[in-house]
């Protein structure tokens, strides 16, 4: 009425001035009359948003399906799905402010930065580095022995005095006199010198020991390798426990509004006469439950959260979202077959060739033993120079010869220590067989669980569709008076289990895939990184592809294609 009475008063002003006038003011009019209406309706929106963000149960009723599918559309495709900030839950508001900050996360960037920072992968490669080293030193027996030397000495005995005159070629007739030989005076010899050493037969030591150091470095690699799995597994299952404390979140906030929803109807039925004050009472206890479900979904998205940035060696408290799962044409590779498995695992199993590498050491061990039986041949080769002074004239004089020696009797030594060594070949070689048998049953448990993985995700979803259906056509029945209260929040129950249960066979199937990678052996990054591909199958979303079977019912369960 305020906005017609505008526009007349706008048209007889103008309608004196001729027709633009009057064109001017049927233009006018409407115009005004439009804007008054948008400001009115935008004023009513600006008090309804404190509502909403406060988590009103009666501003999310009115909030249409279409747009909560379209926001939850957009997370899945950002690969972001924060806490909604409407829980009033302390956790649940800081993860919302601090998602828009945090770097989205794929699974191959986390795994290149747990890589890069894990101690215990340094810790091993330097215990590589150092049985490479190892290598090089057993060689070393096999070169020849090179010194030099320069020293300088000065006395007065008679021996020394002797021996360095005579090796300065500086020995006369003077020499000779008595009083001089037995007193001589005090006498100054450089001497520069260079000796070589090389061992002829050692029976097989030195051979022994390169072969021992071979193996050592080969357990080391394999070492190494295994130290790599294990961080490349613990990653992957930081990476997923976070999917799934995020996919319980969102449960909980879904069961949250479905209970809401719940007591509100509880509440209209009640006041129209339609249900006793026990329905609403109960309406009221199990929507508390949720929000308590939600809280302890709230906490349990932090700890996750701060395994994943301790895994990434980023502060506990940093913000941390993660990227949705992209479509790929290949996966990593697991074979068809259960005796496929445990082929493949005898031979690429790093602790198995840890195994096989430890037990080829103690064999070297053994040999380097029996090789203190036999004698030891080596040669040498010496050249001197001796004079007076730093520089001047001097002598020179050189040696070579050839030495064998044989030890007949050393206590007991020589046999305690091939007995020491043929018990630590003994152990090493039990210990590889153990580790076999272990390696093998752990091959056989890593394939049935993947095997029931692949059952189980299959039903979960299909019972997570069937809960939301079930659940949208009982609260139909309840508002139309066909059913009970507690028969809906019974089914509210089931939902929000086989919602949880969903989440769970989802981590559990991508888990019992890098369990079944690491039990063959065969978790590398590529194959690690390929995990987060979604499978031929589907997956659950990122972002949550279903929404709240309460108002949107379940043709809005979707799964990934």
């Amino acid at each position: 009425m305020r906005g017609g009475g505008v526009g007349r008063r706008a048209a007889r002003r103008v309608g004196r001035r001729g027709w633009p006038r009057r064109t001017a003011a049927a233009l006018l009019a409407p115009g005004l009359l439009a804007g008054l209406v948008a400001g009115l309706a935008g004023g009513l929106a600006a008090q309804a948003r404190p509502a909403a963000a406060d988590g009103a149960p009666a501003a999310r009723a009115a909030a249409p399906a279409r747009m909560r599918a379209a926001s939850n559309l957009s997370s899945a495709r950002r690969g972001v799905e924060a806490p909604a900030a409407g829980s009033g839950h302390p956790a649940a508001l800081a993860a919302a402010q601090g998602a828009t900050l945090a770097r989205v996360w794929t699974l191959a960037a986390a795994l290149r930065r747990a890589l890069g920072q894990s101690q215990q992968l340094k810790a091993a490669g330097a215990e590589a580095r150092a049985a490479k080293a190892g290598i090089a030193s057993a060689r070393s027996g096999l070169w020849p022995r090179l010194s030099v030397g320069e020293g300088v000495t000065r006395g007065d005995d008679p021996v020394y005095v002797f021996g360095a005159l005579l090796r300065q070629h500086a020995f006369g007739a003077a020499n000779f006199n008595l009083p001089s030989l037995n007193r001589p005076g005090a006498l100054t010899d450089w001497q520069s010198s260079a000796q070589a050493n090389v061992s002829l037969w050692d029976g097989g030591k030195t051979r022994a020991a390169i072969r021992g150091a071979k193996a050592g470095y080969r357990a080391a690699g394999a070492a190494r390798r295994q130290t790599r799995e294990q961080v490349l597994a613990a990653t992957v299952a930081a990476y997923y426990g976070l999917r799934e404390a995020e996919a319980n979140w969102r449960t909980a906030r879904r069961a949250v509004r479905a209970a809401e929803q719940s007591q509100q109807d509880a509440q209209a039925r009640y006041r129209a006469g339609m249900a006793v004050e026990a329905d609403e009472l109960s309406a009221d206890v199990y929507a508390n439950r949720a929000r308590q479900a939600r809280a302890e979904a709230a906490g349990a998205l932090a700890m996750a959260r701060a395994r994943l940035n301790q895994r990434l060696g980023r502060p506990l408290a940093a913000p941390l979202a993660l990227a949705a799962a992209a479509a790929s044409n290949g996966t990593a590779p697991l074979p068809a077959t259960l005796a496929a498995w445990q082929a493949v695992a005898r031979r690429r199993r790093p602790d198995l060739a840890r195994a096989r590498a430890q037990t080829a050491a103690a064999r070297a061990k053994e040999g380097e033993a029996r090789a203190a039986w036999w004698p030891q041949a080596s040669a040498f080769a010496s050249v001197e120079r001796d004079q007076s002074g730093f520089t001047g004239a001097g002598g020179s004089d050189w040696m070579a010869g050839v030495q064998v020696r044989w030890s007949v009797f050393g206590g007991g030594a020589r046999r305690a220590a091939q007995a020491q060594a043929r018990a630590g070949t003994a152990a090493a070689q039990a210990q590889a067989s153990s580790l076999s048998r272990a390696a093998a049953v752990e091959v056989q448990a890593a394939w049935y669980r993947w095997q029931t993985a692949r059952r189980l995700r299959a039903l979960s979803r299909e019972n997570a569709r069937r809960a939301a259906a079930a659940l949208a056509m009982l609260r139909r029945r309840y508002r139309a008076g066909l059913t009970t209260l507690r028969t809906v929040l019974d089914a509210e129950t089931d939902w929000t289990r086989a919602r949880a249960e969903e989440a769970q066979a989802e981590y559990g199937w991508q888990m019992s895939r890098a369990e079944a990678l690491a039990s063959l052996g065969e978790l590398n990054y590529a194959h690690a990184a390929a995990l987060a591909v979604r499978a031929a199958g589907g997956g659950m979303a990122a972002g949550g592809a279903a929404d709240d079977p309460a108002t949107s019912g379940p043709a809005a369960w979707t799964v990934e294609r």
